[in-house]
């Protein structure tokens, strides 16, 4: 098994997709992943104080992709992730790599009250899928 998946099999995988599938059709799900993260920190917070979040939505349902799509190894390589990854270094949006951590917190949260198939091995299994896109972005910082 390739290291790149962090030892997630192709099942486990469609597990993950299947669940983001799930929350994706919740039309709660994405205000209620910002309404999460926002509260994780006072500086997350500031960081959304002008947002367009009608834009932003658009742009986490494609960055969850992008994040599970790197997950399975197909992104190491790939613009979309290299243009995710840009747009959040310092020299951008100064996502602070530590933040990520928050991030993942409030995913995991949002998926438990908006997925009706979640359990603790799902929350795992998204946990070890946003692994590598996590790593990658905190690299590009």
């Amino acid at each position: 098994m390739s290291t790149a998946t962090h030892n997630l099999s192709f099942g486990d995988l469609e597990i993950v997709k299947a669940s983001l599938k799930r929350c994706l059709a919740n039309p709660d799900f994405l205000d209620r992943f910002y309404k999460n993260f926002m509260a994780m920190s006072v500086q997350i917070a500031e960081q959304f104080k002008n947002t367009d979040f009608a834009f932003q939505k658009i742009m986490l349902k494609s960055s969850l992709h992008i994040m599970v799509t790197m997950a399975s190894g197909g992104m190491q390589n790939s613009g979309a992730m290299e243009k995710l990854a840009t747009v959040h270094n310092r020299e951008h949006r100064n996502i602070k790599p530590e933040w990520y951590y928050d991030w993942l917190d409030a995913l995991v949260k949002t998926i438990k009250e908006i997925d009706p198939s979640y359990n603790a091995e799902l929350e795992q299994l998204w946990r070890t899928a946003m692994q590598p896109g996590i790593a990658y972005m905190q690299l590009k910082y």
